[in-house]
């Protein structure tokens, strides 16, 4: 399918600054709060009642069965406007529709509108155990209401928004005296389609910079582990779901196991787990979380899955009524939470970010929301108002308050990331659950690059296993040192008993310690039994094996890593007693290198499931960098330097403890910090450390010993792999080996994973198959490409990943992995693929704000296809015209934009009809550059074509009074303010820019002041 062209999207989203800060933030008296609110509408059995302090008014009209009929009539017709990209000419029937209704021959709407207060709060009420007409009054989408200006959500004088009450108003609770606290959870099952959760929690990250978020992030997506962290956390201001949601007859969120599988949350489950700590507000940022259902008789409603937790006592519940889109929900949630963290009443923080959506500055000016009228808020008895006062950071409880961590919690020799420093790793996290759980290996070796949180990792999995008690092995992994370990963690008679029978064996046997573990695993260890009274009697165990690398021998230089001879038998026997066990029990090793365990003519350690670690994503930095400013902020210490924690985050490239070392130097030594960064910036630029805290840290890494254990042929492989931005799939990787003749190990590059010189990503188009990349530590040492070398190995590679990726069919395929197949082909010099991969890729460099970078590739791309004399598609002839605008390049963009009208003329020409959006956009664009290079008069000809396309169509009557509004201000400019006027009075007769209603009456009022 083409893609459809959104009318921006290389400008991305600004957020909008309220022009006025409430005055107070203490919650008027319960009796009170109906005078505060500016427009009741009150729903009873046989009328409907209108309350307006501010007007006077207290007033009700009778509801009649004709109404009932409308109102399933109005819903109906909402839903069918919902269906493709969205009708917006039906949408402002109906809240035209709406409006009328509403108003009445009483002129309710109007003469409330009269005194209204900025923004319009309207409250639209019903009994706290609605009735079917409550539910569909409810239901209906007031989100809409238009007059003949437009809808009134879009209004700047007005910023109505409707909110949705059952009950009577009650005292809300008081603000919370510290800044915004967010506990954010995003639900991703294997199963679903993947939503960009990280991008979510940056740009609200981002929108709160000023002000500060206590953001807590829970990383597994599942409802049990959500609840403990909320209960940690209590109490909660904002608790924010990200995930997909099914609407329907049973309403459910669809959240993840703790293996990653789909777990259906209904309405039962969620209050079930959440009800004892309720947050002041519960966003359901899923599709369908707000729309009701009919019932199976069609003589009513279901309640939504928003409207039925409020009902079970949340006391604030915002979800989407209907499928958003990831950037609307995204850029709705960022406008929010900057107002809420502003200490904005949370009925006027919607009104803002929803206004935000219709309004976005600075942006295309024929930009528009598709789903700003989705957002709904249900408010219970207390919910709504203020929900913080303050500035200050809250204090943490009970959750490493000042003491350390420990995988082995007894013993205490190795520290981890505690609960609340430990970020991320949800993927691999469920993958060592499922493997542990589902027992089809005899354990898990979770290994990787040294520092990188594998004794972290392993921490994590012995608190989801709750059962189990963790018995930890570290620095001495002879027979006596494990059974000892036993003794140490689970004591009792029994274990006793045991160990002291094959304690004296197994030093001189080793091999003999098989046969204790398994009286162990299958006796006091084998599953969790209770008493009478519920004590635990015996439990599984978790036994970890931490850091095996120090027990590894150097491979040379075939193979992988071997075990010290003397201690082959003693990890022969844990391997095969967990393997034969009949139990519950279950085995973690953690090493920075695989390993070979041969025993007759098999490998032991291929009944371990490899589990390798990569570095952090980018978004996984950050939170890291967040959860360490966070204590920080609470001590009486300068607050971290935010460049300076920028840099941390950018140049420690994804390693947490290289991080984690260098954020804590920024708190403790700022100049020593400095030198550090300095530092690493000369060996990621492949010079030498100059530094002793950067220079420690890489050495003990090892990565110079790891190189000189490589084959000639698995080394410069290594370098090769220095010619991608973006892990690839495997398949590309043997394809360069086989093209180059490179001996680089069966299967291609096993020893570089082996080694944790190459780390294991899932592939970024094929979600479920592996891809590998250069550990970016690893990068600056690995050596450099000539251009031509460049030149060549792109030639080779990009046929193979452009398979692997999609072909021609780029619909699945993400923004990053076009631009490395468009970097790919112009580095090549290869048209290949760049019909498809081009313009999806200067579009991202755009709104990742690299202009220079987007509008360079722009100008590489077209050089290369007109070079292979390949016709541009008018898609990347457009975005090259967006890209050449943002640097400032006018003549190229009027080139790129001549050539796109040009190919349409053409079309026309052969009598084929192009797109008239497309088509009209393109003639607006031009017109605009023509009268900023002072051509005015060529500029009206080409904004009249744009003009006259657009006024075939109704749906865009939007794009039409921006297009009109353009011709009147160079009717202006060359002193025709009547045909100026005239041409206003038309946008004004007709359907206004849902984004900029006070346009054309503020432009209109100008052009008479000019007028005399």
């Amino acid at each position: 399918m083409r893609h459809r062209w959104r009318w921006t999207r290389s400008n991305p989203p600004q957020f909008w600054t309220p022009l006025n800060k409430p005055e107070s933030h203490n919650p008027p008296p319960a009796k009170e709060l109906d005078k505060a609110m500016t427009t009741l509408f009150r729903i009873e059995p046989d009328r409907l009642c209108l309350r307006c302090e501010q007007a006077g008014l207290d007033e009700f009209r009778p509801l009649t069965p004709a109404d009932e009929s409308r109102f399933r009539g109005w819903l109906q017709g909402y839903h069918d406007s919902l269906r493709g990209y969205g009708d917006e000419p039906a949408r402002l029937r109906l809240g035209r529709e709406l409006y009328a209704w509403l108003d009445g021959d009483a002129g309710w709407l109007a003469r409330s509108r009269a005194t209204a207060l900025v923004p319009w709060i309207v409250d639209f009420r019903g009994p706290r155990d609605p009735d079917g007409l409550t539910r569909l009054f409810l239901q209906l989408p007031w989100e809409l209401l238009a007059d003949d200006r437009g809808h009134l959500a879009a209004d700047l004088a007005l910023r109505y928004a409707p909110v949705r009450r059952l009950g009577e108003p009650a005292q809300p609770e008081a603000p919370s005296p510290c800044r915004l606290s967010l506990v954010f959870m995003a639900a991703a099952p294997r199963d679903q389609r993947r939503l960009n959760y990280e991008a979510e929690e940056t740009a609200i990250l981002n929108a709160t910079a000023k002000t500060g978020l206590d953001l807590t992030v829970e990383e597994s997506g599942a409802l049990e582990w959500l609840a403990a962290r909320v209960a940690e956390e209590a109490p909660v201001d904002v608790l924010h779901l990200s995930c997909h949601g099914k609407g329907g007859a049973k309403p459910a969120l669809c959240l993840e196991t703790d293996e990653g599988a789909t777990d259906l949350a209904s309405v039962e489950h969620l209050i079930g787990e959440l009800s004892t700590h309720r947050p002041r507000l519960l966003f359901l940022s899923a599709c369908h979380t707000a729309e009701g259902a009919e019932t199976g008789d069609g003589t009513g409603i279901v309640d939504s899955l928003a409207l039925a937790l409020l009902r079970a006592g949340m006391p604030a519940v915002m979800g989407w009524d209907g499928q958003v889109s990831d950037a609307e929900a995204m850029e709705f949630a960022a406008h929010l939470y900057q107002q809420l963290s502003r200490k904005a009443d949370l009925q006027a923080a919607l009104a803002e970010a929803r206004f935000a959506l219709l309004n976005r500055p600075g942006a295309d000016p024929l930009a528009r929301s598709r789903d700003w009228h989705l957002a709904r808020l249900f408010l219970g008895p207390t919910g709504g108002g203020p929900l913080v006062k303050g500035d200050r950071a809250r204090h943490r409880k009970g959750i490493e308050g000042g003491h350390k961590e420990f995988l082995d919690a007894k013993g205490q020799q190795v520290p981890v990331a505690g609960r609340f420093e430990f970020v991320g790793r949800r993927r691999p996290l469920q993958d060592a659950l499922r493997e542990l759980r589902q027992r089809n290996h005899a354990g898990v070796l979770i290994h990787g690059m040294g520092r990188q949180g594998k004794s972290s990792l392993a921490a994590r999995v012995a608190d989801r296993l709750h059962h189990h008690e963790p018995v930890v092995v570290f620095g001495r992994y002879d027979a006596p040192a494990i059974l000892e370990a036993f003794r140490r963690s689970i004591g009792g008679r029994e274990v006793r008993d045991i160990i002291d029978a094959y304690r004296d064996r197994v030093r001189q046997h080793p091999d003999e310690l098989a046969d204790g573990l398994r009286e162990l695993l299958e006796g006091p260890c084998r599953e969790l039994v209770r008493d009478g009274h519920g004590r635990v009697v015996s439990q599984p165990v978790l036994l970890v094996l931490d850091d095996l690398e120090r027990i590894l021998c150097d491979p040379g230089s075939t193979g992988l890593h071997r075990v010290q001879p003397e201690l082959v038998p003693v990890l022969r026997a844990v391997v095969e007693a967990f393997a034969k066990a009949d139990g519950d029990s279950r085995l973690l090793i953690t090493s920075r290198f695989q390993f070979a365990l041969p025993q007759d003519d098999r490998d032991l350690a291929d009944s371990l499931f490899a589990l390798h670690l990569p570095p952090m994503g980018a978004v996984e930095s950050r939170q890291q960098a967040a959860r360490k400013t966070r204590p920080a902020s609470q001590a009486k210490t300068a607050a971290p330097d935010e460049a300076r924690t920028q840099r941390c985050i950018k140049l420690a490239q994804g390693n947490p403890g290289l991080q984690d070392r260098l954020f804590s130097l920024s708190l403790e030594d700022p100049a020593a910090c400095d030198q550090a960064l300095t530092a690493m910036e000369h060996y990621l630029a492949g010079q030498l450390p100059d530094q002793e805290t950067v220079r420690t840290f890489l050495e003990n890494l090892a990565i110079d010993h790891s190189l000189a254990l490589l084959k000639s042929g698995e080394r410069e492989l290594l370098r090769v792999m220095t010619l991608f931005e973006l892990p690839v799939p495997l398949a590309v990787l043997e394809a360069l080996a086989e093209a180059l003749a490179l001996d680089a190990g069966e299967p291609c590059g096993v020893r570089l994973f082996g080694l944790g010189l190459w780390d294991v990503y899932p592939d970024v188009v094929r979600y479920a198959e592996p891809a590998a990349a250069i550990n970016a530590l690893v990068r600056p040492v690995a050596g450099t490409l000539t251009d031509s070398e460049i030149q060549a190995l792109a030639g080779v590679a990009l046929p193979e990943l452009l398979a692997c990726w999609g072909g021609a069919d780029s619909g699945r395929r993400p923004y990053p992995a076009n631009h490395e197949l468009a970097r790919l082909a112009v580095l090549t010099d290869q048209a290949l693929g760049l019909d498809v991969t081009a313009e999806p890729a200067i579009r991202w460099l755009g709104d990742q704000f690299r202009y220079r970078d987007a509008a360079q590739l722009a100008r590489q791309v077209m050089a290369c296809l007109d070079r292979h004399q390949v016709e541009i598609p008018l898609a990347l002839l457009r975005v090259a015209g967006e890209a050449y605008v943002q640097v400032g390049d006018t003549p190229a963009a009027r080139g790129a934009y001549q050539r796109a009208l040009a190919r349409l003329d053409a079309l026309l020409a052969q009598g084929q009809t192009p797109d008239t959006e497309d088509h009209a956009y393109l003639l607006a664009v031009h017109g605009r550059l023509l009268n900023q290079d002072g051509d005015p008069d060529r500029a009206l000809d080409f904004l009249e074509q744009a003009k006259q396309l657009l006024s075939t169509n109704p749906r865009f009557q939007r794009e039409h009074s921006i297009v009109l509004g353009d011709i009147a201000r160079i009717k202006v400019s060359k002193g025709e303010v009547d045909e100026a006027l005239k041409l206003h009075q038309e946008i004004a007769d007709g359907v206004p820019s849902l984004g900029r209603p006070a346009r054309a009456g503020g432009d209109a009022g100008r052009h008479r002041a000019d007028q005399g």
